[in-house]
């Protein structure tokens, strides 16, 4: 009886953290909008391609994946109150997935903007939310844990379209993460934003760009419209891999 009167508390606990960490975060997340036009058929044919977004800075600075502003022409971000506001595009940076968008307030105000953890601090077996708006469903929340706290993977599911990835380790989760969540809040259950959302395989493996690198990336972005990063042009291969009978350091290509 006491150890199962232990398990409800502790139950009770845990549910306690994941509401008051999504009260937290939810006032913060947006769905953004994107209008993208195709020509492709000879004449203009409008769609609109749904993401989710966090806004970072209470001046109207949102983060969101690169991937789900690319090639629009017209953008909104619909904020938890209902309001649907326009934005547009401080910075972006194809590499790391990573864009700003400064919402166009007609009148300035202090909107609700979200806390970031470490990335050091992050542990396989962490309590994590992802709060977004998987297929256009607004201000859903989904629960996992931390599968891997640093998960190389650079090359993603076979993709030959870009190389996402490469200049930072994913946050690893088993959270939801489906189509529309990309641009989501990774939340800790303090309320920390650790990561954002940004890939899945449809299953149980889904990938956040570390929320440090995510802040970091953000302001140079908004401050200089670009990431400022440079490229030393080389690739670095294990010596088992290049047959080296020596199998201390690395090769570099």
């Amino acid at each position: 009886l006491c150890s199962a009167l232990l398990f409800l508390a502790a139950g009770t606990a845990i549910a306690d953290s994941v509401s008051r960490a999504a009260r937290k975060i939810l006032p913060a997340v947006v769905q953004v909008e994107s209008v993208v036009v195709d020509y492709s058929s000879g004449t203009a044919e409008k769609t609109l391609r749904t993401g989710s977004g966090m806004i970072y800075r209470a001046d109207g600075f949102v983060i969101t994946n690169e991937h789900v502003v690319r090639d629009s022409s017209r953008l909104h971000c619909r904020l938890q109150d209902g309001r649907r506001i326009k934005a547009e595009v401080v910075g972006r940076h194809v590499e790391s997935d990573v864009a700003v968008l400064r919402l166009q307030m007609e009148q300035k105000a202090r909107l609700p903007s979200v806390r970031f953890g470490r990335q050091s601090r992050v542990k396989a077996g962490d309590t994590v939310l992802v709060l977004g708006n998987p297929k256009r469903l607004q201000q859903t929340v989904t629960l996992g844990i931390v599968s891997h706290p640093r998960r190389y993977y650079r090359r993603l599911f076979g993709s030959t379209s870009a190389d996402f990835g490469g200049l930072y380790h994913w946050v690893q989760t088993d959270a939801v993460i489906e189509p529309g969540s990309s641009g989501a809040p990774v939340v800790n259950l303090r309320g920390q934003v650790v990561g954002m959302a940004t890939r899945h395989t449809g299953e149980d493996l889904g990938l956040a760009i570390p929320g440090d690198y995510l802040h970091e990336m953000a302001e140079r972005l908004r401050v200089f419209g670009k990431a400022g990063l440079s490229d030393f042009g080389f690739e670095i291969q294990s010596l088992e891999e290049a047959s080296l009978a020596d199998k201390s350091g690395a090769v570099i290509s």
